[in-house]
């Protein structure tokens, strides 16, 4: 069994009635793929659809989870 590690997920992804947006999802999770996949899940729970991963990485030591928005896309 893995030990969970926090991730950082920057994913763009569509809100909506709006532009496109780059997110960043800081997560606690079992792998590279669990990372992605709650990132995923917890966007889609936020009214989010149609994913573009931009990468999946171990978060720094200081970063507090939850989804921050880096920058309008559209």
């Amino acid at each position: 069994m893995e030990t969970e590690q926090t991730f950082t997920v920057v994913i763009i992804a569509d809100p909506g009635l709006a532009d496109e947006a780059k997110l960043a999802v800081t997560l606690k999770a079992d792998g590279l793929g669990d990372a992605l996949a709650k990132a995923k899940l917890v966007l889609v729970k936020k009214g989010y659809h149609h994913f573009e991963e931009v990468s999946v990485e171990i978060a720094r030591d200081d970063e507090s989870t939850g989804i921050r928005r880096l920058t309008e896309h559209g």
